[in-house]
């Protein structure tokens, strides 16, 4: 991963340095999507790899990060690229291709781990695949989307630079509800949903 992201970075800016800063990161971030490899154990309850996170060089932003968690859990990936469809502006096309290369990315791994599911049979991929293809068209529902969706979110941020303080914010306040319907509706125990944010946190 830390190889194909530095040949990847460093091949695609370098093919589009005559463009604006913003126009740059889009373009790097739809060759990231299609191209940086798609890594998942069998075993994983959450996916999506940051092993080329040695690979970054420190970016200059350097500011403290709280990105709108809260919305993208609220409307979805559909409900941002309606937002974008919207705009007129001199970004709107490096929106729409930044936000539909988020969606290749999620798409990848939702390959990726119905293809492991179909050679291992493990359940817990199968939960997983089923997760992804979800949150490619609607907002999470469930805990575990939610929990997967905001870590995709964080994991794509970092993609673009190594901003070293990009934070999670109120993780707790925008995630609670997820959690209270799980509990109260019967679909997670409490002890499930402690295995779920022990992978997250572990990623």
């Amino acid at each position: 991963d830390i190889a194909a992201y530095q040949e990847l970075s460093t091949k695609e800016y370098d093919a589009v340095c005559d463009k604006s800063e913003i126009d740059r990161k889009a373009h790097f971030l739809k060759a990231f999507a299609s191209e940086i490899p798609v890594v998942i154990d069998e075993n994983e309850l959450l996916v999506g790899s940051m092993r080329f996170w040695d690979a970054l060089v420190p970016s200059r932003n350097k500011g403290h990060i709280i990105v709108d968690y809260r919305m993208i859990l609220s409307i979805g990936i559909s409900g941002i690229k309606q937002k974008i469809s919207l705009l007129n502006t001199d970004e709107s096309k490096a929106f729409r291709d930044s936000i539909d290369a988020f969606s290749l990315f999620i798409e990848r791994y939702a390959k990726a781990a119905k293809s492991l599911y179909e050679k291992s049979g493990k359940e817990g991929m199968k939960t997983v695949f089923e997760n992804c293809f979800y949150l490619l068209e609607n907002p999470p529902k469930t805990f575990h989307q939610a929990l997967q969706l905001v870590w995709f979110v964080h994991l794509f941020l970092h993609a673009e630079a190594k901003a070293p303080a990009v934070s999670f914010g109120r993780f707790d306040d925008y995630m609670y509800a997820f959690y209270k319907n799980d509990i109260e509706n019967g679909t997670m125990s409490v002890e499930e949903s402690k295995e779920l944010l022990m992978c997250f946190w572990l990623k």
